[in-house]
């Protein structure tokens, strides 16, 4: 199933645009994960985003300490 090649929009709509198959399966897969597996994934993956940018800001923050960096 993670292996198509096109994305469920393809099939719907003409005069597509084709993108490079790299960034095509890539884009298929990020759907499918973001959407293609109901409520609970998508919880799931904003989790996971939300560790992501967490640990990214923290890393940042490691290799750049005097960079402030306002709390709202």
């Amino acid at each position: 199933m993670l292996e198509e090649q096109q994305t469920p929009f393809q099939m719907r709509l003409q005069n597509n645009i084709i993108c490079d198959p790299n960034v095509e399966t890539a884009m298929n897969h990020f759907s499918l994960i973001t959407h293609g597996f109901g409520m609970i994934n998508q919880s799931t993956w904003s989790r996971a985003f939300e560790n992501f940018a967490k640990h990214s800001l923290s890393l940042y923050l490691q290799h750049h300490p005097h960079s402030q960096i306002i709390n709202a």
